[in-house]
């Protein structure tokens, strides 16, 4: 290939790109991923929003003097190797099916977070948040906080 046509082509290359991009901006619903991704920070979450975390009151022998968040309950038993979306996750199923009041739901999702996530015994209760998404990240501080449910795992035998 000579040095001109290698030119052609990937002024040729490029000329089609652009246009494929603004062809897809405003016929395509979102992005095409990686190929015309223009808008990589366009979803921003709402400054308020509302979730559920998971406190420890008790666990083993051991009675806390105050409840410890799920997130920050590292330091008192849990395994560092835990990615904070795995947890998230089953946090947020089993909250929104103990706020749906599924009883077969709320099961499932007790079993597979007390198995993977809880070391046992333990008590935790579940509770309904209300935070700033960005003051959350900053400072874990939430606006309101209302417990929906107390769990008891007891020790296996």
């Amino acid at each position: 290939m000579s040095h001109n046509v290698f030119k052609i082509f990937l002024v040729a290359l490029f000329l089609l790109y652009f246009l494929g991009s603004f062809y897809t901006s405003g016929t395509l619903e979102g992005e095409a991923y990686p190929f015309f991704s223009w808008f990589v920070f366009t979803k921003v979450p709402p400054k308020f929003q509302e979730g559920y975390t998971i406190r420890i009151l008790k666990y083993g022998d051991k009675q806390l003097h105050s409840p410890v968040s799920f997130e920050d309950a590292y330091d008192v038993y849990m395994n560092r190797g835990i990615a904070s979306p795995q947890y998230n996750y089953m946090i947020r199923a089993l909250g929104t099916s103990v706020e749906n009041k599924d009883l077969r739901e709320i099961k499932r999702h007790r079993h597979t977070l007390e198995a993977t996530f809880l070391s046992q015994p333990v008590v935790y209760e579940v509770v309904k948040i209300k935070f700033s998404t960005l003051e959350r990240w900053r400072t874990g501080q939430v606006l309101e906080s209302k417990s929906i449910a107390v769990f008891n795992v007891p020790k296996e035998l």
